[in-house]
């Protein structure tokens, strides 16, 4: 009979086990007091390997106050282990920037502030490190800023980028005539010749191709875009105002190893813009598509029109020539959906760029869906998979795969749909991109993706905290992605390990 029982109880805990699996992650949370700098609407989130031990800090920053926290998944705690006090009289002129970088080889990162007169480094002053606190000035620089603000705060901008793939950053500082590019090394720091920004034209800077973002001054836009698995990037400029109607003339300069640029283009392409009268949205981005070592066009546009939908993209390839005027699209694709979401990577695993449109997947002649919107406070949304086919070099114009997501109205406090969902973590560490999606607003949940698609049972949830900062990156080196939010109206720090 005890064994009977001892099987019997077994058999409910294994079946319990399988109905209500345990979470794949281990969850480290720290609370702030109520006064705490780190509690700010304005603060910002960075995630870094401040020791280069292959293991990140997490780094808040809200005005001149910075703090580092140490994650300890042994003692399943978050330890602040420094706290910077800036003093912006001490710095110079205003405007203020900074940004995180590390400028020489087998160096931990620094923190870099550019002012109107000069840029200081200073060092990330760590338990067992026996270094300077103070900033010091490594240069006299009058860059050209971004935006002109006051000097009663600091703002964070990326100037400190490794752009030849060595590990160690170079500087990229703004200026009338374009960007001037400098390195440090043990005698001092050097200028590298850049490509000079000719009159009405900007240079643009792509950090990936799943995101662009603009850094944006009195004349230039910055784009960098890597170059293959060397980790050399390429300068793309293309004009703030084109001298003919309609017509772009893109530059593209691809680094060389050691660091350096051609005098000339080593890729030229006149685009000819096209729009619809009903577009309300437009937007563009530089990719190498087919992988041939040349870069593409994608162009598109949406209506941000619930109630006919549209969003036109158009894929423009260019030939492996050194010069080419692109006219017409060589592929478009109409899409029946109002916002123009989209995500470029490699999601069906050949090397070649697919794109994920988000699609507003609501009908407002359907009872259900008024309901389900009005009613039950959900937007229903649906990721659609286009991949791209080498042997026809066209992307398919029906999806390849689907995935519907139902986003409770509360979850937009993280902000707007591009920052409730996500595709670029690797949960499980099998080399695929997973889908993070904020559905609530104290609610995550992770999708696995599978050779077939993506699965539709959530891989687990996790508690969203009503955060204002997120962001997901592998912080313990043990080659599966983890998630690090912080919420300020909890007031409260969280990392997910997963395991």
């Amino acid at each position: 009979m005890p064994f009977r029982l001892s099987m019997i109880f077994f058999s409910i805990f294994m079946i319990l086990r399988q109905t209500f699996p345990a979470n794949p992650y281990l969850e480290i949370s720290r609370r702030f007091e109520e006064n705490d700098p780190a509690c700010s609407s304005v603060m910002n989130l960075f995630i870094r390997d401040v020791r280069n031990d292959s293991r990140c800090e997490i780094i808040i920053q809200n005005n001149y106050r910075i703090a580092v926290f140490e994650i300890s998944p042994e003692k399943k705690s978050l330890n602040q282990i420094q706290q910077i006090r800036l003093s912006p009289v001490g710095l110079g002129q205003s405007p203020h920037y900074f940004c995180l970088g590390r400028l020489e080889p087998d160096e931990k990162d620094s923190l870099l502030i550019m002012t109107s007169q000069a840029l200081y480094k200073m060092n990330m002053s760590l338990p067992g490190d026996d270094v300077a606190t103070s900033p010091e000035k490594i240069m006299e620089c009058h860059p050209t800023y971004p935006t002109e603000t006051a000097g009663t705060r600091i703002s964070h901008l990326d100037f400190a980028l490794d752009l030849d793939g060595d590990g160690y950053d170079e500087l990229l500082l703004p200026g009338e005539d374009g960007f001037s590019i400098y390195r440090k090394n043990r005698k001092g720091i050097s200028e590298i010749a850049a490509p000079g920004v000719k009159a009405n034209e900007s240079v643009s800077f792509q950090a990936d191709p799943s995101h662009v973002y603009y850094w944006n001054s009195r004349s230039v836009i910055l784009e960098i875009s890597g170059s293959g698995e060397s980790g050399l990037k390429s300068l793309i400029y293309h004009p703030v105002s084109s001298g003919e109607k309609g017509k772009d003339a893109i530059h593209i300069y691809h680094a060389r190893a050691p660091l350096s640029f051609q005098s000339e283009p080593d890729q030229e392409i006149a685009f000819v813009k096209r729009s619809s009268p009903e577009a309300y949205n437009s937007f563009q981005m530089i990719l190498d598509i087919d992988r041939d070592g040349y870069m593409d066009v994608m162009s598109g546009e949406s209506n941000f029109d619930i109630l006919s939908p549209l969003t036109i993209l158009r894929f423009y390839k260019a030939p492996s020539v050194k010069k080419v005027i692109l006219e017409k699209p060589d592929q478009e694709i109409r899409l029946k959906d109002a916002d123009g979401i989209f995500y470029f990577d490699d999601y069906s695993g050949d090397g070649y760029l697919d794109f994920c449109l988000v699609t507003f997947d609501y009908n407002p002649s359907s009872t259900d869906d008024v309901v389900e919107f009005f009613v039950n406070n959900n937007t229903r949304y649906r990721l659609d998979f286009h991949y791209y086919d080498p042997k026809t070099s066209r992307y398919s114009s029906i999806p390849n795969a689907s995935h519907p997501i139902r986003i409770k109205h509360s979850a937009y406090i993280h902000g707007g749909t591009r920052d409730l969902i996500n595709l670029k973590g690797d949960f499980n560490g099998d080399g695929r991109k997973d889908v993070m999606a904020l559905t609530n607003g104290d609610r995550g949940e992770i999708y696995l993706r599978n050779p077939k698609g993506i699965e539709r049972k959530p891989y687990c949830g996790f508690n969203a905290h009503n955060a204002l900062a997120l962001d997901i990156c592998d912080v313990d080196g043990n080659g599966k992605d983890d998630i690090v939010l912080m919420s300020v109206k909890e007031k409260t720090l969280s990392v997910y390990l997963f395991r």
